[in-house]
């Protein structure tokens, strides 16, 4: 997978067993090939640290759905190609 990127995200509020789990499995990734990276919040509370990282999140997903529009195909929703195959559907939440 060449054009993927691991990002780990880790704070100063991580139980240090976490923060270990992050580093081995960083590792790992490494070792068979795939792209890394930690990124640290900021932040001088643990709540700080949270909503940086949601902050990134958020940025991140924006930017790269609209990187990724002029490259990507349309597709028929979910809710439209089953109504086509049966009357009567709908597009609300399938059941269960």
């Amino acid at each position: 997978m060449p054009h993927t990127m691991n990002l780990f995200l880790r704070s100063p509020s991580d139980h240090p067993r976490n923060r270990r789990r992050l580093d081995l499995t960083k590792q790992a990734y490494m070792l068979d090939g795939l792209n890394t990276d930690f990124l640290d919040a900021r932040g001088r509370s643990p709540l700080a640290n949270m909503w940086t990282q949601v902050l990134f999140g958020d940025y991140m997903a924006y930017y790269l759905a609209m990187a990724m529009a002029s490259t990507r195909r349309v597709s028929t929703p979910w809710c439209i190609s089953r109504s086509r195959s049966k009357p009567g559907a709908d597009c609300r939440r399938p059941h269960y």
